[in-house]
């Protein structure tokens, strides 16, 4: 049985069409993760890897520290994975 899970940081930003506007309609629903170590496309040296179907449950609202740069961490649950070489 598949356990997937998918956690990362980012730097919080609340600009339009930044970090906080892109996540925040997603919580709640069932998204697709891809990453890719380089911008190139996919092969042997630069795996695409995929997570469909994860859901997001939550993400931080304010997570920072005065005279630190603010960072927000997302998770997510379930999913099928799959990485590509090709």
């Amino acid at each position: 049985m598949e356990n997937s899970s998918f956690t990362g940081e980012f730097m919080q930003n609340y600009g339009a069409s930044e970090t906080y506007a892109t996540l925040k309609d997603l919580v709640g629903t069932a998204i697709t993760i891809v990453v890719n170590p380089t911008s190139a496309a996919d092969s042997a040296t630069n795996p695409g890897f995929t997570l469909t179907g994860t859901y997001l449950e939550s993400i931080d609202v304010i997570a920072a520290n005065i005279g630190e740069l603010g960072m927000v961490t997302v998770q997510t649950q379930g999913g099928v994975y799959s990485a590509d070489v090709t």
